[in-house]
């Protein structure tokens, strides 16, 4: 299967100092529809005070609008 985007972020962030017990991944999803639905899930598990979604910059209002919506549809 190789290396996901999940694995990348999951080091990247361990590395700039983020705890590894603190990231959820979602590293299910062949797409960024599937990403936002499959991720819904994580907050509702953890209760975080805060959710941070990691993707590149050219990328991040596509995602951001659709984890928000996933994210409202689930009530979160």
């Amino acid at each position: 299967m190789g290396v996901t985007e999940a694995d990348l972020m999951m080091g990247w962030l361990v590395q700039s100092g983020v705890d590894r017990d603190r990231v959820q991944m979602e590293d299910k999803a062949k797409d960024t529809v599937g990403n936002a639905l499959n991720a819904t899930d994580l907050p509702r598990r953890a209760r975080p005070e805060t959710v941070l979604l990691v993707t590149s910059a050219s990328h991040m209002r596509r995602a951001r609008v659709i984890m928000e919506a996933a994210l409202q549809q689930e009530g979160i």
